[in-house]
């Protein structure tokens, strides 16, 4: 196992050289990189984008992004998103999107992380939702996977798309959280999108 170094931070992964069995310096070769952290890299994997392959401190490869393999890590953004999906899917509206933020509030309002919830309704068609969590825990790991699996097993609808972004201050305590999404069905035909944001 190594690390790839990519948008300026090193992460854990798994790689293996494709149709060879091994390497020499100098020689090209293309690689199978598989991330050890999934949803924290989702939406963010740019084709030509620089990567770099390390051990420890030494880095033994550098290439670009030649292909993604999982949907869900291709770059995407909520306007890329809205000018992608068809005539034939429609946004949540009235009861629907009513429904939808009292799912948000009593899935993600757990007194155990945060102090309050406060959503927001936006008809400019890149951001429906904006649901702000007021923090009470500063450790990044619980809340993340918190709203992590909130999202995966009860808010999601069949199909969706995320993007993680976080900062975290000089303690590597939680300062932000910022998850974009886009969620459909595909029985219905009906889409969903906007932010949770924690601070």
């Amino acid at each position: 196992m190594g690390q790839f170094y990519y948008n300026d931070s090193d992460w854990d992964a798994l790689y293996e050289i494709v149709n060879k069995s091994e390497a020499k310096p100098g020689d090209e070769v293309e690689l199978s990189l598989k991330t050890l952290s999934r949803e924290i890299h989702y939406g963010k994997f740019e084709i030509g984008k620089e990567v770099k392959i390390r051990e420890g401190a030494r880095v033994v490869a550098v290439g670009k992004v030649t292909q993604v393999l999982n949907q869900q890590f291709e770059s995407w953004d909520l306007a890329s998103f809205r000018s992608s999906i068809t005539d034939a899917y429609i946004p949540y509206s009235g009861d629907l999107i009513e429904g939808y933020k009292r799912f948000f509030t009593h899935y993600l309002m757990d007194e155990n992380f945060f102090n309050g919830i406060e959503i927001s309704e936006f008809e400019h068609p890149t951001n429906i939702l904006n649901v702000k969590l007021s923090k009470k825990e500063d450790a990044f790991s619980p809340v993340y996977h918190f709203v992590t699996k909130q999202w995966r097993e009860h808010l999601k609808l069949e199909m969706d798309r995320l993007k993680i972004d976080y900062q975290l201050n000089h303690a590597l305590k939680l300062e932000k959280r910022n998850m974009q999404f886009a969620t459909w069905g595909e029985i219905d035909k009906r889409y969903i999108m906007g932010e949770i944001i924690v601070e």
